[in-house]
């Protein structure tokens, strides 16, 4: 049966489930304006890829229990948010040169 049907939720699931439908929307949302993704794609494969590596590298970390509690999560986000913002910003500025 559904968690929901139960009455209870797994608060886990419904956050990453959440941020899915939402990553979704977001995408469907940019088809609207095909210049102006044309122009982003760069930027939007970067933060793709880099999300998509935070992801395997923190469950990596939590399914073979590397780090203890909440190290993991909070590890690869802040250490994967660095390293994607330093490539958006070198991209801007490459771009902004050209």
């Amino acid at each position: 049966m559904l968690p929901l049907i139960q009455g209870r939720i797994n608060i886990i699931l419904t956050v990453f489930g959440s941020l899915g439908i939402l990553g979704g929307i977001r995408d469907l949302n940019s088809f609207k304006d095909m210049q102006q993704l044309k122009a982003q794609r760069i930027k939007h494969n970067i933060n793709k890829i880099s999300g998509g590596y935070i992801a395997a590298v923190t469950t990596f970390l939590i399914v073979n229990l590397a780090l203890p509690g909440y190290w993991a999560w909070f590890l690869t986000t802040v250490t994967g948010s660095i390293f994607t913002t330093y490539y958006n910003i070198k991209l801007r500025n490459k771009l902004s040169q050209t």
